[in-house]
Formats: structure tokens, C-alpha cells, sequence
């Protein structure tokens, strides 16, 4: 079963999907004001070691975790890069967890984001983002942003799906701006299902051409998914007929699904809804 509170969580607990199916409960948690005051890029390092191996997706280095032959997972990364053991260690759980192998690709060519490169910082009721003035912002949306990556995200997507019975995708941060484009009418057939998480924010078509079963993990305190894009989210996805279930974390944070610090008991258990929530998202689509 799932850490309690007052337990040590250091991710190394997992439930099966025997489990999930017949005895998960998504738990409501305390709605008290976020403690942290920065995230995106200023979250500590998981204990943990990734238990997955390197290889390749098409040209792209992966980490790869599990060795399911009729299930797979794509988890496009945020701007921390493929590299951070946070991401590694979810992708162990989701392998685990929901029985299947899941692919981390590289999709900015070895480059990542620095620890302090941006922080967030909640004051008053509002989230501000503070960014590294010597990173080279433009440049990196010039090369990386998800319109330019996509196509590439895609590719890596097709595979897969030439090769297992099911594939779904979650992505975060970056990923998740990603993971609208993926769920897309333009890209019909591609996946069963997508999570997207504190998201990049989608264009108005974006949302409207969602074709397939959607899952957004939202954070209270969200400087690129903000207000006006839960709105829109909130008011068109119903419209379209599709699967659609949205997740609201009160009290916290853009980037706390991959940057949660485990010393705070209510990032902690935000961070095993999260995961709880995007493995059961899976598992019902692959039952």
C-alpha cells in the first residue's frame, strides 16, 4: 500500500495494479497555503536510485524503465531535461505500478535547466516566476519550445505504437504543453491516453482539438498554466466528448510533481496523489 502520513515515503514503495484496481482511494489532503516559495527549477534531488537502463528511442538517448511487451509509457520531460533523478524515479514507479515499459527520451540534446535557473515565488495570493538573467530564455524556446519539438515527440510516439498494443503519455511542465499537441484530432491514433501536468499554457485550439481521454494535474499557484488557462480548460474540454478528468491541487506549486521536497509532509503527499492519479489513469485504460 501507499505511505501514510508521519511515514517516510523515499519512494521506494510501490502498489501493484491489482492493487490500484481494487482497493485505490484518491484521498482529499490539507488545503493549507503552500510552504515553499520557489520550485521549476530550484527542487532538491529524491533519495533514490534509478533502477532503469540507458538506450535509445529512434536517434534519441532514453531511460527506460520496466520490460512490459504490450504496454508502453512516454513521459516527455519539463526543463530540467531527461536527466533528473526525480523524473527517473517516477518513471520507475510508473513502470512498476501500472505494468509497463516506460520511455524518458532526450528531447533537448543533452541540455537541461539548472537548480536556481527560475524559482517561483508566492506572495500574497499570487505566483511570480524569477528567472536566471544569464540563461539564454529566447534562445532555449528558439530551439526547444514545444512547437519546434514536437514533430519530434511525435515520432518517438509512432514508434511505440508500432510496437506495443497500448502507449500513453504524461508530461510536465514543458512536456505538458507537449502532451496537449499529442492528444490532439490532428494526431488521431496516436496514443490511448495522455496526462498532462502544471502544463505549459495551451492555445485555445490546443484545447479544443483534444481528441482523447485527458488528465490534467493542476497546482493552485501556476504562473504558465494560470487562471485564464484552467478557465478555458474547465469550460471547453467538457464540450468535446472525450474522457476528461482534472485534478486540483490546492496549495501548491508549477513544478511540484518532479520537484516536490519530501521534508514538507504536505509537497509529500501532494507529490503521491499526483503519482497515484496518473498511474490510475492508466490502469483504466488499460483494463
Amino acid at each position: 500500500m501507499s505511505a501514510r502520513a508521519g511515514q517516510d515515503w523515499d519512494f521506494q514503495e510501490t502498489l501493484s495494479p491489482e492493487s490500484y484496481i481494487n482497493h485505490l482511494k484518491l484521498e482529499s489532503y490539507d488545503q493549507h497555503p503552500a510552504t515553499m516559495n520557489e520550485c521549476c527549477t530550484t527542487g532538491f534531488l529524491w533519495n533514490g536510485t534509478p533502477a532503469g537502463r540507458i538506450d535509445k528511442l529512434l536517434d534519441k538517448p532514453a531511460y527506460i524503465a520496466g520490460d512490459n511487451s504490450k504496454r508502453a509509457i512516454l513521459l516527455v520531460h519539463d526543463v530540467f531535461g531527461w536527466s533528473l533523478n526525480n523524473t527517473r524515479l517516477l518513471a520507475d514507479h510508473y513502470a512498476k505500478e501500472v505494468g509497463a515499459t516506460v520511455y524518458l527520451p532526450d528531447f533537448f540534446e543533452g541540455w537541461s535547466a539548472k537548480e536556481g535557473d527560475a524559482e517561483m515565488e508566492v506572495k500574497d495570493g499570487k505566483v511570480t516566476m524569477i528567472t536566471n538573467p544569464d540563461v539564454d530564455w529566447a534562445g532555449f524556446f528558439a530551439k526547444n519550445g514545444p512547437d519546434v519539438r514536437t514533430p519530434e515527440v511525435i515520432a518517438c510516439a509512432r514508434k511505440l505504437g508500432e510496437d506495443y498494443e497500448f502507449v500513453g503519455a504524461v508530461g510536465f511542465c514543458w512536456g505538458g504543453a507537449v502532451g496537449f499537441k499529442l492528444a490532439s484530432e490532428d494526431n488521431a491514433g496516436l496514443l490511448d491516453c495522455v496526462t498532462t501536468a502544471h502544463p505549459g499554457k495551451p492555445s485555445e485550439e490546443d484545447v479544443r482539438n483534444l481528441s482523447i481521454p485527458v488528465q490534467i494535474i493542476a497546482p493552485e499557484f501556476d504562473p504558465t498554466f494560470d487562471q485564464e488557462s484552467k478557465d478555458l480548460c474547465l469550460r471547453e474540454i467538457p464540450k468535446l466528448g472525450i474522457e476528461f478528468v482534472y485534478n486540483y491541487f490546492p496549495g501548491d506549486v508549477h513544478g511540484f510533481c518532479t520537484k516536490a521536497d519530501m521534508s514538507s509532509e504536505k509537497q509529500k503527499r501532494s507529490l503521491e496523489r499526483a503519482k497515484n492519479a496518473v498511474v490510475y489513469w492508466f490502469l483504466t485504460h488499460t483494463a
